[in-house]
């Protein structure tokens, strides 16, 4: 089945508009009360799990694109979504910073910390790498940087993905079973696509 444009565009903006479901559910939430005793503290450890879902999703569609298992006709729009999805994630990185802040009173130590403990370190590290993905992700940046750089640029989604996980490790230890469910399925194909990346470069030297 072939989508119309029509449809094609409803299907766009009903994922984007799904971005705002987890502020949504917590604007609502903190309303009935239901945030618990510290509800900042409650928004920054939900809005690092949903960007640690929206980065996994983002490297998912980069393994279904890559093994072109692109799926039905009908459901190929997804994969020209992985923008929407950085830009999504950089707009949670964003929360998720502010509700650390908010968390530690914006006082001087919430910076000094930063540098002090490594999950944060690791955290600060994912969340620059995460916003210099975010706002390049446009065609004005792409014609400024040049494919090539953009697409170097636009891979340290792996290791900003890495870092978000020791960063979630660190703090949750008690989530193990929901951080394996989340990620182990991806490693295999993360290994193979490093692996042929390497071969590829070997060749051409």
């Amino acid at each position: 089945m072939k989508l119309t444009g029509s449809q094609t565009k409803f299907l766009r903006w009903t994922l984007r508009a799904s971005f705002l479901l987890p502020l949504v559910y917590w604007v609502y939430m903190g309303l009935q009360g239901e945030l618990g005793v510290q509800p900042i503290v409650t928004v920054n450890r939900q809005t690092g799990y949903v960007l640690l879902f929206l980065i996994l999703a983002n490297l998912w569609l980069g393994v279904f694109i890559r093994r072109k298992w692109l799926g039905p006709q009908w459901m190929r729009w997804i994969f020209s979504e992985r923008r929407s999805l950085g830009i999504a994630a950089g707009c949670y990185v964003i929360l998720h910073f502010g509700a650390y802040l908010g968390r530690e009173a914006f006082e001087s130590k919430a910076f000094v910390q930063i540098f002090e403990k490594f999950y944060l370190t690791m955290g600060f590290f994912a969340m620059c790498m995460v916003l210099a993905m975010a706002f390049t992700s446009n065609d004005f940046s792409v014609k400024k940087l040049g494919f090539q750089r953009w697409k170097t640029l636009h891979r340290m989604i792996h290791v900003a993905s890495i870092f978000i996980l020791i960063h979630i490790f660190l703090i949750e230890k008690g989530n193990l079973p929901l951080m394996a469910i989340m990620t182990f399925p991806l490693i295999p194909f993360q290994i193979y696509r490093f692996y042929g990346a390497l071969m590829r470069k070997r060749k051409k030297t």
